[in-house]
């Protein structure tokens, strides 16, 4: 690298345009930070991970005034931190990557991931009522999912439809509906 180069302090005013993994571009600001690098911080910024981190997408963003971009096919972190990159007025290039939620997601938060991708979104869900989980939006995500005791079997329907995942469903004791509905439960 250029600032690796030298023993003076490398001036990047007229930098435009920032490219690179994310690695490469925190090194970058870090430099800035210290010195050895000088004048970032209103420029765009182009990632270029094939997978990123909320977290790192994030802090990249509080990094410069210009807009981030991003090529990466998968997004991954908590709800929050995931959240925080979809609804950030300088973030650009996002609406169809997977992406991967760690920890546990309720259903709104789930619908929530779901509508800001057309990617799969991999996510454990908690709610575990039947009536809940069949408002799971989208289709072909990959949910894990326990279903609670009492279920309608058209509710039971709904979740598989919504996952492409096993539902997990030892716990129904009672599966109440139509033998259609019923019998098409049984099958999945």
């Amino acid at each position: 690298t250029l600032d690796g180069n030298t023993t003076g302090a490398v001036n990047a005013e007229t930098v435009t345009t920032l490219t690179g993994t994310y690695s490469d571009v925190n090194t970058s600001y870090t430099a800035n930070t210290v010195s050895t690098i000088t004048g970032l911080g209103n420029e765009a910024v182009a990632l270029s991970d094939f997978s990123i981190s909320a977290s790192n997408l994030s802090s990249i963003d509080g990094l410069t005034t210009g807009d981030v971009t991003t090529s990466a096919i998968t997004i991954t972190g908590t709800y929050s931190e995931i959240n925080t990159v979809y609804t950030a007025s300088g973030i650009d290039g996002l609406g169809d990557e997977a992406i991967t939620a760690s920890g546990t997601l309720t259903v709104a938060q789930a619908n929530t991931l779901d509508g800001y991708t057309t990617g799969v979104v991999t996510a454990t869900i908690s709610d575990t009522t039947s009536t809940t989980l069949a408002s799971l939006t989208g289709t072909g995500n990959a949910y894990t999912i326990t279903v609670g005791s009492t279920t309608a079997a058209a509710d039971l329907n709904t979740i598989d439809a919504a996952t492409t995942f096993s539902v997990t469903a030892t716990a129904v004791t009672t599966l109440t509906g139509t033998a259609a509905a019923t019998n098409t439960a049984y099958a999945s």
